[in-house]
């Protein structure tokens, strides 16, 4: 049994994509796990899509991988310096 584990999630934003007009921003959530106990030490790390922010002439939106809507706010929520990078691209 573990004496420890250690639980971290982030999301982030990856390399943008520009083409004519239209701008995408991928969005992923990268989870570490990591565990200590008498037989070692394990990490474990996936990162896995979630989002594609699309900046185009009709606007700024979001779409999950199943292409529903996503909020703009929910991801300013879990992406502290979304502003920052929807500034730069």
């Amino acid at each position: 049994m573990p004496d420890k584990e250690s639980h971290h999630e982030t999301w982030r934003v990856g390399e943008s994509i520009t083409a004519v007009n239209i701008t995408l921003l991928p969005v992923e959530k990268v989870l570490i796990r990591s565990s200590k106990g008498d037989a070692g030490t394990w990490v474990q790390a996936s990162k896995e899509p979630f989002a594609i922010i699309i900046r185009d002439d009709k606007g700024v939106r979001a779409l999950d991988m199943c292409a529903n809507s996503v909020s703009l706010e929910e991801l300013h929520q879990k992406i502290s310096d979304l502003d920052a990078l929807l500034a730069s691209t």
